[in-house]
């Protein structure tokens, strides 16, 4: 009884905002077996449909975004306030206008104990640091071997953007007010180097739900070899998606009834793993540094 009093005293209410490829919901439910009340707040990381316990999608038309804006702050009071943590998946954590997500940020900051980042996609740092004469990779979906790459060669303006007075106000002031930052890939790792001094950085590598891993027999003598690769519509560049389709298609042209490719795009979670389970090669995206 005592040692489960100490648990209790010593467990943690967190916040976790936002979410990509289901990493802040996998997150959560390594935390709530250590004992943690968690709460995950996300859109369900897009068409992936992850699970979260209050819903912050972007439902299709014209006034989304105000209609999403007025659901935080019918709830905001009541549900975004009081936690000892609140994690948030990037600057970008909302898919609202960057002076919205400024808003909120200041108010979950104001009205929580601490606030962290994890560094778990794009941002502004990340960006920076893929495109400088000093980069520390030596490829990045921005930048391959010094020289710009297929995404960057046919969105030129893709930095620019990303620079724009808002988001960089954004970044500037997130950056600037966090109490630390965790990262999931070794290159979002780097990113964070350049931009936090190392005693607010972490690694924290992804989160893997390993009880819900079930093991898939492969057979000894394979007659077909099924390749899986999936693909994120309109973002084959950023993912490399588009070389790796070329390289598959060259494996199964040449060896017919000996390898067949399963290509499958914007799948909800549940589903793409359901696939996952009847392929033996899973092609990933080509540009991180992290085996995924």
């Amino acid at each position: 009884m005592k040692k489960d009093a100490e648990c209790q005293k010593q467990a943690l209410k967190i916040l976790l905002v936002g979410d990509a490829s289901n990493c802040h919901n996998t997150l959560a439910t390594g935390l709530r077996r250590l004992g943690h009340n968690v709460t995950v707040a996300s859109g369900g990381s897009g068409w992936m449909h992850t699970g979260r316990d209050i819903d912050l999608a972007r439902s299709p038309g014209k006034l989304s975004g105000a209609w999403l804006w007025a659901r935080i702050n019918a709830m905001k009071c009541t549900r975004f306030t009081g936690y000892d943590v609140v994690a948030l998946s990037s600057p970008n954590f909302l898919d609202l206008k960057p002076h919205r997500i400024l808003d909120f940020f200041r108010f979950l900051k104001k009205n929580n104990r601490s606030v962290f980042l994890t560094a778990l996609g794009t941002d502004i740092p990340f960006i920076d640091m893929c495109t400088a004469t000093d980069t520390p990779l030596r490829y990045s979906e921005w930048h391959i071997d010094g020289a710009p790459s297929p995404l960057r060669t046919a969105d030129p303006g893709a930095i620019d953007r990303w620079h724009s007075s808002e988001l960089q106000q954004l970044h500037d002031v997130v950056y600037d007010n966090i109490d630390g930052a965790v990262s999931v890939l070794y290159e979002y790792d780097l990113s964070l180097r350049r931009v936090l001094p190392p005693e607010k950085i972490a690694y924290g590598g992804i989160p893997v739900d390993t009880e819900s891993i079930i093991p898939v027999s492969v057979p000894d003598n394979l007659q077909c070899v099924r390749f899986l690769l999936g693909i994120q519509r309109g973002r084959e560049l950023v993912k490399g998606t588009d070389r790796l389709l070329a390289a598959a298609k060259k494996i199964v042209d040449k060896y017919p009834g000996k390898a067949s490719l399963d290509i499958i795009e914007n799948l909800p979670y549940t589903e793409y793993l359901s696939r996952m389970r009847q392929a033996h090669v899973i092609l990933d995206p080509l540009y991180s540094s992290t085996p995924a």
